[in-house]
């Protein structure tokens, strides 16, 4: 027998309540049954919120698991930004040497009256840019 039957029980017991009539005992078991009847309508209200404590629990853990994985993916993001701009910093520090090299390479052939002397002078200042390009990956 449950605890709410059992309190059924007594409520309807007229024999009980008959005998307690008149005296302070009544009153006393009337205070009681509300107590009783208090304590249920807050387990049930217990119980309801238990349900909702671990739904919600359950949604922290997997909103946290989100954040993390999120961090992490930040993180990694984060990493490869800066990676991605060393290279570029590397590339633009190699494109300016090759426009220097092309612009002295121009400069100084047009001043040599020779035409293949001038093309030859141009080819080996590109070549050097180039060579200079490859010695510098090489060493990194």
């Amino acid at each position: 027998m449950t605890v709410k039957e059992r309190l059924e029980e007594i409520k309807n017991n007229e024999t009980l309540f008959s005998l307690l009539n008149g005296t302070t005992w009544l009153n006393d078991l009337n205070w009681l049954i509300e107590q009783a009847e208090q304590v249920q309508k807050l387990k049930e209200e217990r119980s309801k919120w238990k349900g909702k404590h671990s739904i919600l629990k359950r949604k922290y853990k997997s909103l946290q698991q989100k954040v993390n994985k999120r961090w992490r993916y930040n993180r990694a993001v984060k990493n490869e930004s800066r990676a991605n701009k060393a290279v570029l910093e590397d590339f633009r520090e190699q494109n300016n040497r090759y426009r220097e090299s092309i612009e002295r390479a121009i400069n100084e052939g047009v001043t040599i009256e020779d035409c293949n002397e001038a093309v030859d002078h141009i080819y080996g200042i590109l070549g050097e840019a180039l060579e200079e390009a490859e010695w510098t990956e090489i060493q990194k």
